[in-house]
């Protein structure tokens, strides 16, 4: 049934082109990884895999006089996942066909638009709000979003309200997802190089499965980028207070500094830092330990941020709510306009002190986690043909083995290897003459 609404929702997109600007658009992203270490650090008798994830996508855009919509099916799969199969053959999936984008924007006045339903949130470095682009799935939000876009001023209201089935009373919902988002950002660009943000957000959990009490957490973020010349950089800021996930009173926060520099149009330099908060647990002050101090990260970007194996993907729980400092430096060569090569090393360690808790007597890791070291590249073979690929090694320490539950000494060196293809597309575009 779910394939038989999505592909009538694109046929009565299709009839309607006719009277406005219509686009249609295929995506095709199959993706080649040898894991022995991603996601999580092995031990020597864990083996790596070998496997093949696939994005298809088909989404279709459609704009006449104050009206626009956007539709979009996809299928995310790991190849040889099929549920329907015999001794005689491998015949396809019970739920495959996903909704990607359903939204549809009106336009109330000529610098603002009202855009509802299924959507994507992305907003400056993305740390809080992202699309996550890496996830096969990616990550969207039904909500309503107001965008006012002035020449020099941007302010964009998101509200966001969730329930898991069709209800007459009560709000339960499943702890591990969010129940609702929201938040307003401003934007400012003083002048043609440097721009101011303001951004807060009240992020809603359910305190359990089966209560009506949410967990309301506020982060509150101010980002100042600059794009002059060669020379991009961008600092932020962030406090959380409120309540976490587990309803613990919160004081948390993060700092985010980076900048790269572009060098005669053929290489880019580059460094910072990400600086997260942690809970001290070597405290015994009673007011500081009611609170939680781990900053929470929410559905912000992970993968081009702490380092392309995603060890650090679930925080804070992969640093056992310690917090995270991540020192980079970043390379990149473009030997020609289609062609990026990069080398990003990543240099890892706990905020606060965490617990050893495979010591017999009271005793803390060591802070150092390690280094990560990711070699990439990135090749555009036409407009709408991309390869991308990458090698990948962590230098792992005992506290880093620890956290991840294995022996010290006791693990695999921890690698990684893709390559990804990508094709985009354009099926229809009346846009086009």
């Amino acid at each position: 049934m779910k394939k038989v609404i999505a592909f009538s929702a694109f046929a009565l997109l299709i009839i309607s082109q006719a009277h406005g600007q219509f686009t249609l658009k295929g995506e095709f992203r199959p993706r080649f990884e040898y894991r022995g270490g991603y996601g999580k650090i092995l031990a020597e008798d864990e083996k790596p895999v070998f496997f093949v994830s696939q994005r298809s996508r088909l989404s279709a855009y459609y704009q006449t006089g104050i009206y626009s919509f956007g539709f979009a099916v996809q299928d995310v799969m790991v190849w040889g996942d099929e549920d329907l199969y015999s001794s005689t053959g491998v015949f396809g999936s019970k739920a495959s066909i996903d909704i990607n984008e359903a939204w549809i924007g009106i336009k109330p006045y000529a610098k603002g638009n009202i855009k509802m339903g299924r959507q994507y949130w992305a907003y400056e470095d993305q740390r809080l709000l992202s699309n996550r682009n890496w996830n096969q799935s990616e990550i969207k939000y039904d909500a309503v979003l107001f965008q006012h876009a002035g020449d020099k001023l941007a302010l964009d209201a998101g509200l966001s309200w969730n329930n898991d089935i069709d209800r007459n009373f009560g709000n339960e919902y499943p702890t591990g997802k969010m129940k609702s988002m929201n938040f307003i950002y401003l934007r400012k660009d003083i002048n043609d190089w440097l721009h101011a943000t303001v951004m807060a957000l009240a992020s809603g959990f359910t305190a359990t499965d089966s209560t009506y009490d949410i967990n309301w957490l506020g982060t509150y973020a101010a980002y100042l980028g600059v794009k002059k010349g060669p020379l991009s950089a961008l600092a932020s800021g962030f406090y959380q207070g409120g309540k976490s996930r587990k309803g613990l009173s919160t004081s948390a926060y993060m700092f985010a500094l980076s900048g790269d520099y572009l060098i005669k149009e053929k290489y880019s330099v580059g460094a910072g830092i990400d600086y997260l908060s942690g809970h001290d647990q070597k405290s015994s002050d009673s007011v500081y330990l009611e609170k939680a101090h781990a900053f929470d990260n929410l559905y912000g970007n992970r993968h081009s941020v702490f380092g392309h194996m995603d060890l650090f993907n679930n925080l804070p729980k992969s640093t056992d709510n310690g917090g995270l400092v991540d020192i980079f430096v970043r390379l990149k060569w473009i030997p020609v306009k289609s062609t990026t090569i990069g080398a990003d090393v990543h240099f890892f360690s706990l905020q606060n002190n965490v617990i050893d808790k495979t010591s017999e007597s009271t005793a803390y890791l060591s802070k150092g986690l390690g280094q990560e070291v990711d070699l990439n590249f990135s090749w555009d073979i036409s407009k709408i043909f991309n390869i991308k690929g990458g090698y990948s090694f962590f230098l792992v320490t005992e506290s880093m083995e620890k956290l991840q539950g294995i022996d010290p000494g006791t693990s695999r060196f921890p690698t990684w290897i893709w390559v990804m293809i990508t094709a985009k597309p354009i099926f229809l575009d009346t846009a086009q003459k």
